[in-house]
């Protein structure tokens, strides 16, 4: 029988990802997307606390979080992310950028056999001497969009992938108390 002290965690944890799956299906949506992200990071964050609250009066307990406290300050995705809650929570909503990039190679019309050339004299060529049928097959769609959301201080990284990232490293920390300490745990 699972005890209470495992469901208060567990649901944190599914609180989290609950709030990571609502992100992903308002990605284009600037605002719930927004509203989603705060609630995610104050949900992830409270994982840990929630964790010590919970298992505070099993036995080793105390002495194996601290040396998990010390790993989790040296993570740079946990410090990025408590950073985040904290500016969130006390200081000012998180605004990340929102990115859109568009193909639109298959758009334009040019005669069976052409080629085409891309790219920028300073930079190289990107793309030389493909024909159009290489690049541009009949079954493309006219433009395909990709949307993708930034932090000013993690411009390079996706804020969803970032935000699995984080949720992947609570986890396992919760999965290995668990594992640690669930057959040792008071009901």
């Amino acid at each position: 029988m699972m005890t209470q002290l495992r469901n208060d965690t567990l649901n944190k944890l599914g609180e989290s990802g609950y709030f990571l799956t609502q992100m992903k299906q308002t990605a284009n949506d600037w605002m719930p997307f927004r509203f989603n992200l705060s609630a995610f990071l104050s949900a992830a964050r409270s994982i840990t606390f929630v964790i010590q609250k919970e298992y505070a009066q099993v036995a080793a307990f105390e002495s194996w979080y601290k040396l998990q406290q010390e790993e989790m300050r040296k993570d740079k995705v946990l410090t990025f992310f408590n950073n985040l809650r904290v500016t969130s929570i006390h200081k000012k909503p998180v605004k990340p950028r929102f990115r859109s990039s568009f193909s639109l190679a298959d758009v334009f019309s040019m005669p069976s056999g052409s080629t085409i050339e891309l790219g920028d004299k300073k930079e190289g060529t990107y793309l030389t001497n493909v024909s159009v049928a290489e690049i541009a097959p009949a079954d493309v769609t006219k433009i395909r969009a990709e949307q993708t959301w930034h932090f000013d201080e993690k411009p390079d990284e996706d804020v969803i992938t970032l935000c699995e990232r984080y949720l992947s490293r609570l986890s396992t920390l919760v999965y290995e108390c668990r594992e640690k300490f669930d057959s040792v745990a008071p009901n």
